[in-house]
């Protein structure tokens, strides 16, 4: 079991860009919101990004959300993205492109709700994404 920031930090370093062993740390953690204390800042108007720890392989980000915010449909630019949930609840709703006759259209696919503890993934080939606050207050 993960339960700080900086044996998160240690043991991510040491996973370098393995994939399945990254998935095998995230599915360890287990941390709070007092935990991420230092890096938590909110805004009224949108989403705030706050880094954690950076290396050659990863960004780790807390993200902090205000009532009803989300970011807008994005992929990933080639990486992984993973997300785990420490507080609240956020929705993801998963796209897809088709090529239609008149270009290109944004397709939705699915959403899920994640709740504390809950982790997810995404890469470019399962698609774009938007994640949300859906919890009634930050």
């Amino acid at each position: 079991m993960i339960t700080s920031v900086n044996d998160l930090v240690i043991a991510l370093d040491s996973a370098e860009n393995n994939h399945n062993e990254i998935g095998k740390i995230l599915k360890q953690v287990q941390l709070k919101q007092d935990d991420l204390k230092p890096y938590l800042f909110f805004d009224d108007n949108q989403y705030v990004r706050s880094l954690i720890h950076k290396n050659n392989h990863m960004e780790m980000l807390a993200l902090c959300w205000g009532r009803a915010h989300k970011t807008p449909i994005h992929d990933h630019s080639g990486s992984d993205g993973w997300m785990y949930v420490v507080s609240g609840s956020v929705k993801e709703t998963l796209f897809t492109k088709e090529q239609t006759e008149s270009g290109v259209k944004i397709c939705e696919k699915r959403q899920t709700i994640l709740n504390p503890g809950e982790l997810a993934f995404i890469n470019d080939s399962i698609g774009l994404h938007c994640i949300g606050n859906v919890a009634e207050d930050r």
